[in-house]
């Protein structure tokens, strides 16, 4: 039997702070690239914050569950772990959305330590969202 990949997944490519409608989907692979980081920081993180809520237009809540990032990434108030980072980092961060509305934002965040007015270019993210309750998505 052929598997259907593209009738079971919902990609969203750089959706920073947008709603994203999650309808059915179970689970979502969040995919995120760093380009190059100037300014010579000492250290840098990523932070990523998730929100949810019942509306698109609604009001976006941290997501309590701690498991949202599963055993990899775990959360508090719907912000995952700290991810230390540099340049050219590519992550793949799998999230379990069961405990979601159907609505979330992802807002990822970079905190420098040091050097002489720090950023990073190229920095965006794509979503992956899967394990659809009904197919085709």
């Amino acid at each position: 039997m052929k598997r259907e990949l593209f009738d079971n997944v919902k990609l969203i490519v750089k959706a920073d702070n947008t709603a994203i409608d999650r309808s059915g989907c179970l689970s979502g692979i969040l995919a995120i690239s760093v380009g190059a980081i100037t300014g010579n920081p000492t250290a840098s993180e990523l932070s990523i914050t998730i929100t949810h809520a019942d509306a698109e237009d609604g009001t976006f809540k941290p997501v309590t569950d701690s498991m949202i990032g599963l055993e990899e990434y775990p959360s508090k108030d719907g912000v995952l772990n700290k991810i230390a980072i540099k340049v050219d980092d590519q992550l793949a961060i799998n999230l379990d959305l069961v405990g979601c509305k159907q609505y979330i934002k992802i807002t990822p965040s970079i905190k420098f330590t040091g050097g002489t007015s720090p950023a990073a270019s190229n920095a965006s993210y794509a979503l992956v969202l899967g394990d659809p309750s009904v197919s085709p998505v």
